[in-house]
Protein backbone atom coordinates (compact mmCIF):
# COMPACT_ATOMS: atom_id res chain seq x y z
CA UNK A 1 0.00 0.00 0.00
CA UNK A 2 1.58 3.89 -0.87
CA UNK A 3 1.59 6.45 1.15
CA UNK A 4 -1.05 7.93 -1.03
CA UNK A 5 -3.17 4.50 -1.17
CA UNK A 6 -3.17 4.47 2.59
CA UNK A 7 -5.11 7.81 2.95
CA UNK A 8 -8.17 6.13 2.07
CA UNK A 9 -9.93 4.23 4.97
CA UNK A 10 -11.78 1.39 3.98
CA UNK A 11 -15.10 0.62 5.02
CA UNK A 12 -16.31 3.69 6.95
CA UNK A 13 -18.00 6.60 6.14
CA UNK A 14 -16.71 10.41 6.77
CA UNK A 15 -19.54 10.33 9.71
CA UNK A 16 -18.31 7.04 11.37
CA UNK A 17 -14.93 8.70 11.42
CA UNK A 18 -15.57 11.67 13.15
CA UNK A 19 -18.06 9.71 15.55
CA UNK A 20 -15.08 7.54 16.20
CA UNK A 21 -12.67 10.53 16.59
CA UNK A 22 -14.99 11.88 19.19
CA UNK A 23 -15.85 8.18 20.74
CA UNK A 24 -11.73 8.22 21.22
CA UNK A 25 -11.34 11.25 22.98
CA UNK A 26 -14.66 11.08 25.18
CA UNK A 27 -13.40 7.41 26.46
CA UNK A 28 -9.43 9.08 26.75
CA UNK A 29 -10.94 11.79 29.39
CA UNK A 30 -13.07 9.67 31.73
CA UNK A 31 -9.91 7.23 31.53
CA UNK A 32 -7.72 10.75 32.99
CA UNK A 33 -10.57 11.64 35.24
CA UNK A 34 -10.60 8.58 36.71
CA UNK A 35 -6.72 7.64 37.10
CA UNK A 36 -6.59 11.32 38.63
CA UNK A 37 -9.00 10.39 40.58
CA UNK A 38 -8.27 7.65 42.13
CA UNK A 39 -4.53 8.64 42.18
CA UNK A 40 -5.07 11.56 44.18
CA UNK A 41 -7.67 9.88 46.60
CA UNK A 42 -4.59 7.38 47.58
CA UNK A 43 -2.35 9.68 47.87
CA UNK A 44 -4.47 12.96 50.09
CA UNK A 45 -6.00 10.08 52.41
CA UNK A 46 -2.44 7.38 52.39
CA UNK A 47 -2.72 7.02 55.93
CA UNK A 48 -6.40 5.89 56.27
CA UNK A 49 -5.79 3.20 53.05
CA UNK A 50 -6.02 -0.08 53.90
CA UNK A 51 -3.33 -2.57 52.18
CA UNK A 52 -6.07 -4.13 49.79
CA UNK A 53 -7.09 -0.58 49.01
CA UNK A 54 -3.77 0.48 47.98
CA UNK A 55 -3.48 -2.21 45.87
CA UNK A 56 -7.33 -2.05 44.02
CA UNK A 57 -6.10 1.63 43.65
CA UNK A 58 -2.86 0.99 42.03
CA UNK A 59 -4.24 -1.51 39.98
CA UNK A 60 -6.96 0.88 38.66
CA UNK A 61 -4.23 3.77 37.87
CA UNK A 62 -1.98 1.83 35.62
CA UNK A 63 -4.80 0.69 34.02
CA UNK A 64 -5.50 4.15 32.93
CA UNK A 65 -2.35 4.88 31.37
CA UNK A 66 -3.65 4.51 27.89
CA UNK A 67 -5.67 7.62 28.21
CA UNK A 68 -3.31 10.15 27.49
CA UNK A 69 -1.72 8.16 24.71
CA UNK A 70 -4.77 7.81 22.91
CA UNK A 71 -5.73 11.54 22.93
CA UNK A 72 -1.82 12.05 21.46
CA UNK A 73 -2.91 9.30 19.00
CA UNK A 74 -6.00 10.90 17.70
CA UNK A 75 -3.52 14.10 17.63
CA UNK A 76 -1.76 12.28 15.03
CA UNK A 77 -4.87 11.21 12.55
CA UNK A 78 -5.97 14.68 12.58
CA UNK A 79 -2.33 16.26 11.88
CA UNK A 80 -0.17 14.18 10.33
CA UNK A 81 -2.99 13.63 7.12
CA UNK A 82 -0.93 14.66 4.18
CA UNK A 83 -4.17 15.38 2.72
CA UNK A 84 -4.79 18.46 5.61
CA UNK A 85 -3.06 21.23 4.23
CA UNK A 86 -0.80 23.28 7.37
CA UNK A 87 0.74 26.07 7.08
CA UNK A 88 3.23 27.70 9.64
CA UNK A 89 1.01 30.03 10.53
CA UNK A 90 -1.85 28.14 10.86
CA UNK A 91 -0.03 25.91 12.96
CA UNK A 92 1.19 29.04 15.05
CA UNK A 93 -1.85 31.14 15.19
CA UNK A 94 -4.22 28.72 15.80
CA UNK A 95 -2.50 25.47 17.78
CA UNK A 96 0.41 26.91 19.47
CA UNK A 97 -1.21 29.79 19.89
CA UNK A 98 -4.59 28.13 21.35
CA UNK A 99 -2.44 25.95 23.71
CA UNK A 100 -0.30 28.34 25.37
CA UNK A 101 -3.47 30.51 26.12
CA UNK A 102 -4.97 27.93 27.70
CA UNK A 103 -2.04 27.13 29.50
CA UNK A 104 -1.27 30.85 30.79
CA UNK A 105 -5.10 30.84 31.75
CA UNK A 106 -4.99 28.03 33.85
CA UNK A 107 -1.71 29.00 35.81
CA UNK A 108 -3.19 32.55 36.53
CA UNK A 109 -6.42 30.92 37.72
CA UNK A 110 -5.15 27.93 39.25
CA UNK A 111 -2.83 30.64 41.63
CA UNK A 112 -5.87 32.80 42.56
CA UNK A 113 -7.34 29.32 43.41
CA UNK A 114 -4.69 28.34 45.80
CA UNK A 115 -3.96 32.07 46.92
CA UNK A 116 -7.30 31.76 48.13
CA UNK A 117 -7.82 28.35 49.39
CA UNK A 118 -4.83 28.37 51.25
CA UNK A 119 -5.38 31.80 53.10
CA UNK A 120 -2.45 33.45 51.37
CA UNK A 121 -2.01 37.32 51.12
CA UNK A 122 -3.60 38.54 47.82
CA UNK A 123 -0.77 40.69 46.59
CA UNK A 124 0.55 41.05 42.99
CA UNK A 125 3.50 39.27 43.70
CA UNK A 126 1.52 36.33 44.57
CA UNK A 127 -0.23 36.48 41.58
CA UNK A 128 2.24 37.18 39.52
CA UNK A 129 3.93 33.92 40.77
CA UNK A 130 2.17 32.19 38.67
CA UNK A 131 4.45 33.25 35.54
CA UNK A 132 7.42 31.91 37.10
CA UNK A 133 5.18 28.53 37.52
CA UNK A 134 4.71 29.30 34.13
CA UNK A 135 8.06 28.90 32.80
CA UNK A 136 9.52 26.40 34.96
CA UNK A 137 6.46 23.74 35.03
CA UNK A 138 5.59 23.88 38.46
CA UNK A 139 2.17 24.91 38.02
CA UNK A 140 -0.58 22.06 38.84
CA UNK A 141 1.01 18.61 37.53
CA UNK A 142 -1.86 17.64 34.66
CA UNK A 143 -0.44 20.59 32.58
CA UNK A 144 2.07 18.63 32.06
CA UNK A 145 -0.01 17.59 28.94
CA UNK A 146 -0.10 20.66 27.21
CA UNK A 147 4.03 21.39 27.21
CA UNK A 148 4.06 18.22 25.50
CA UNK A 149 1.29 19.42 22.84
CA UNK A 150 3.63 22.39 22.46
CA UNK A 151 6.46 20.28 22.18
CA UNK A 152 4.84 17.92 19.50
CA UNK A 153 3.41 21.02 17.77
CA UNK A 154 6.99 22.29 17.17
CA UNK A 155 8.36 19.82 15.22
CA UNK A 156 4.46 18.72 13.67
CA UNK A 157 6.06 20.07 9.76
CA UNK A 158 8.98 17.66 9.64
CA UNK A 159 6.39 14.69 11.13
CA UNK A 160 4.27 15.77 8.64
CA UNK A 161 7.17 15.42 5.83
CA UNK A 162 7.83 12.22 7.37
CA UNK A 163 4.18 10.66 7.28
CA UNK A 164 4.15 12.24 3.71
CA UNK A 165 7.42 11.04 1.84
CA UNK A 166 8.22 7.90 3.91
CA UNK A 167 6.85 4.35 2.64
CA UNK A 168 4.98 2.44 4.91
CA UNK A 169 7.86 0.08 6.08
CA UNK A 170 9.90 2.73 6.55
CA UNK A 171 7.05 4.50 9.02
CA UNK A 172 7.23 1.32 10.74
CA UNK A 173 10.74 1.16 11.34
CA UNK A 174 10.80 4.53 12.72
CA UNK A 175 7.98 3.21 15.22
CA UNK A 176 10.17 0.15 15.81
CA UNK A 177 12.91 2.88 16.81
CA UNK A 178 11.08 4.49 19.64
CA UNK A 179 9.86 1.33 20.96
CA UNK A 180 13.32 -0.31 20.94
CA UNK A 181 14.98 2.83 22.00
CA UNK A 182 12.67 4.94 24.54
CA UNK A 183 10.94 2.06 25.30
CA UNK A 184 12.82 -1.25 25.83
CA UNK A 185 15.93 -0.52 27.01
CA UNK A 186 14.76 1.53 29.40
CA UNK A 187 12.75 -1.40 31.37
CA UNK A 188 15.85 -3.09 30.59
CA UNK A 189 18.13 -0.98 32.61
CA UNK A 190 14.98 -0.68 35.44
CA UNK A 191 15.99 -4.49 36.32
CA UNK A 192 19.54 -3.43 36.51
CA UNK A 193 20.94 -3.63 33.34
CA UNK A 194 23.06 -0.87 31.82
CA UNK A 195 22.51 -0.75 27.82
CA UNK A 196 24.60 1.94 26.87
CA UNK A 197 23.14 2.27 23.24
CA UNK A 198 20.67 5.10 22.82
CA UNK A 199 19.05 7.61 20.02
CA UNK A 200 18.68 11.21 20.47
CA UNK A 201 15.10 11.50 20.57
CA UNK A 202 14.42 10.64 24.65
CA UNK A 203 10.50 11.22 24.60
CA UNK A 204 7.91 8.37 23.84
CA UNK A 205 4.93 10.45 22.60
CA UNK A 206 5.93 10.63 18.70
CA UNK A 207 5.62 6.90 18.53
CA UNK A 208 1.97 7.26 19.55
CA UNK A 209 1.65 10.33 16.81
CA UNK A 210 3.00 7.60 14.20
CA UNK A 211 0.99 4.93 15.27
CA UNK A 212 -2.43 6.90 15.66
CA UNK A 213 -1.77 7.91 12.03
CA UNK A 214 -0.98 4.12 10.64
CA UNK A 215 -3.27 2.57 12.41
CA UNK A 216 -6.38 5.15 11.47
CA UNK A 217 -5.21 4.94 7.88
CA UNK A 218 -4.71 1.51 7.22
CA UNK A 219 -0.57 1.76 7.29
CA UNK A 220 -0.32 -0.44 10.28
CA UNK A 221 -3.06 -3.09 9.77
CA UNK A 222 -3.92 -4.30 13.50
CA UNK A 223 -7.23 -6.69 13.25
CA UNK A 224 -9.71 -6.26 15.80
CA UNK A 225 -8.72 -9.64 17.22
CA UNK A 226 -5.69 -8.62 17.82
CA UNK A 227 -6.16 -5.29 19.15
CA UNK A 228 -8.47 -7.17 21.92
CA UNK A 229 -5.11 -9.45 22.87
CA UNK A 230 -3.17 -6.61 23.04
CA UNK A 231 -5.95 -5.37 25.30
CA UNK A 232 -6.57 -8.13 27.06
CA UNK A 233 -2.52 -8.92 27.48
CA UNK A 234 -1.32 -6.02 28.60
CA UNK A 235 -4.18 -5.40 31.14
CA UNK A 236 -3.69 -8.65 33.02
CA UNK A 237 0.40 -7.98 32.82
CA UNK A 238 -0.42 -4.92 34.75
CA UNK A 239 -2.58 -6.42 37.18
CA UNK A 240 -0.03 -8.90 37.87
CA UNK A 241 2.67 -6.68 38.32
CA UNK A 242 0.96 -4.49 40.48
CA UNK A 243 0.12 -7.63 42.67
CA UNK A 244 3.47 -8.21 42.83
CA UNK A 245 4.70 -4.49 43.44
CA UNK A 246 2.02 -3.54 46.16
CA UNK A 247 0.75 -7.07 46.96
CA UNK A 248 3.18 -8.96 47.63
CA UNK A 249 6.25 -6.47 48.22
CA UNK A 250 8.34 -7.75 44.85
CA UNK A 251 10.83 -4.92 43.79
CA UNK A 252 9.44 -4.15 39.91
CA UNK A 253 10.15 -1.47 38.16
CA UNK A 254 8.92 1.82 38.01
CA UNK A 255 9.20 2.02 34.05
CA UNK A 256 6.94 -0.60 33.08
CA UNK A 257 3.80 1.44 34.37
CA UNK A 258 4.56 4.91 32.62
CA UNK A 259 3.75 6.01 29.15
CA UNK A 260 6.91 4.57 27.81
CA UNK A 261 6.24 0.77 28.90
CA UNK A 262 5.49 -1.86 26.35
CA UNK A 263 2.23 -3.12 28.60
CA UNK A 264 1.58 0.66 27.89
CA UNK A 265 2.21 0.61 24.56
CA UNK A 266 0.34 -2.63 24.38
CA UNK A 267 -2.91 -1.53 26.24
CA UNK A 268 -3.03 1.61 24.53
CA UNK A 269 -2.65 0.35 20.62
CA UNK A 270 -5.45 -2.09 21.71
CA UNK A 271 -7.76 0.57 22.89
CA UNK A 272 -7.09 2.51 19.93
CA UNK A 273 -7.38 -0.38 17.29
CA UNK A 274 -10.39 -1.58 18.43
CA UNK A 275 -11.90 2.22 18.27
CA UNK A 276 -11.17 2.44 14.92
CA UNK A 277 -13.04 -0.62 13.92
CA UNK A 278 -16.23 -0.02 11.76
CA UNK A 279 -19.25 0.68 14.04
CA UNK A 280 -22.20 2.55 14.26
CA UNK A 281 -24.57 4.45 16.88
CA UNK A 282 -27.85 6.31 17.06
CA UNK A 283 -28.85 9.64 16.35
CA UNK A 284 -28.67 10.77 20.09
CA UNK A 285 -26.02 8.57 20.84
CA UNK A 286 -23.61 10.58 18.17
CA UNK A 287 -24.71 13.91 18.89
CA UNK A 288 -24.06 13.24 22.68
CA UNK A 289 -20.43 11.87 22.22
CA UNK A 290 -19.34 14.69 19.89
CA UNK A 291 -21.27 17.02 22.75
CA UNK A 292 -19.03 15.71 25.51
CA UNK A 293 -15.74 15.78 22.43
CA UNK A 294 -15.85 19.24 22.48
CA UNK A 295 -16.31 19.44 25.62
CA UNK A 296 -13.24 17.36 26.44
CA UNK A 297 -9.93 19.97 26.12
CA UNK A 298 -11.65 22.02 29.16
CA UNK A 299 -12.63 18.91 31.22
CA UNK A 300 -9.08 18.09 31.49
CA UNK A 301 -7.89 21.19 32.07
CA UNK A 302 -10.81 21.70 34.68
CA UNK A 303 -11.20 18.22 36.76
CA UNK A 304 -8.46 18.78 39.20
CA UNK A 305 -9.42 22.27 40.61
CA UNK A 306 -12.91 19.69 41.44
CA UNK A 307 -10.47 16.47 42.45
CA UNK A 308 -8.50 19.65 44.82
CA UNK A 309 -11.52 21.16 46.10
CA UNK A 310 -12.85 17.86 47.69
CA UNK A 311 -9.88 15.85 48.74
CA UNK A 312 -7.46 18.63 49.88
CA UNK A 313 -9.83 21.48 51.07
CA UNK A 314 -12.95 19.27 52.08
CA UNK A 315 -11.34 16.54 53.11
CA UNK A 316 -13.85 14.41 51.28
CA UNK A 317 -12.44 10.94 52.16
CA UNK A 318 -14.11 7.84 50.18
CA UNK A 319 -12.04 5.22 52.30
CA UNK A 320 -13.90 5.70 55.04
CA UNK A 321 -17.09 4.04 53.76
CA UNK A 322 -17.11 2.00 50.54
CA UNK A 323 -14.74 3.15 48.99
CA UNK A 324 -15.35 1.71 45.85
CA UNK A 325 -18.92 3.18 45.36
CA UNK A 326 -17.77 6.51 46.66
CA UNK A 327 -15.16 6.61 44.19
CA UNK A 328 -17.42 5.64 41.26
CA UNK A 329 -19.82 8.68 42.44
CA UNK A 330 -17.21 11.11 43.33
CA UNK A 331 -15.60 10.17 39.54
CA UNK A 332 -18.77 10.84 38.20
CA UNK A 333 -19.70 13.88 39.58
CA UNK A 334 -16.48 15.80 38.54
CA UNK A 335 -17.25 14.42 35.41
CA UNK A 336 -20.19 16.28 35.19
CA UNK A 337 -19.53 19.21 36.92
CA UNK A 338 -16.17 19.76 34.74
CA UNK A 339 -18.44 19.30 31.70
CA UNK A 340 -21.37 21.69 32.88
CA UNK A 341 -18.51 24.62 33.62
CA UNK A 342 -16.81 23.57 30.51
CA UNK A 343 -19.70 24.19 28.52
CA UNK A 344 -20.64 27.34 30.11
CA UNK A 345 -17.58 28.53 29.42
CA UNK A 346 -17.70 27.86 25.97
CA UNK A 347 -20.89 29.92 25.43
CA UNK A 348 -18.49 33.08 26.22
CA UNK A 349 -16.69 34.87 23.52
CA UNK A 350 -13.09 34.40 23.15
CA UNK A 351 -13.05 31.35 25.98
CA UNK A 352 -14.76 29.48 23.61
CA UNK A 353 -11.95 29.02 21.12
CA UNK A 354 -9.63 28.64 23.66
CA UNK A 355 -11.90 25.15 25.10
Amino acid sequence: MTPKDALRIPKTSSTERVIQLSAMRVFACIGIVVLHTVFAANEYFADTVSAGENLACRMTENNMMWAVPVFVMVTGVLQLNPGKPLSLRRLYGRYVLRILLALVACCLVFRVFDIIMDGEAFTAGAVLKAFEELITARCWGHLWYLYLLIGLYVLLPFYRRLTEHCTDSELLYLCGAFLLFVSIIPMIEGFGLHVGFYISESIIYPLYLFAGHMIYTGRLQISGPMGLLLLIGGTVCILILDYLKYGAGVSVPGELFGYASPLVIAQTMGVFTLLCKGWSCGRRTARFLETVDGCSFGIYLIHMAFIRLLFRYMQINPFQGSAAALLVGIIAGILILSFAVTWILKRIPGVRWVL
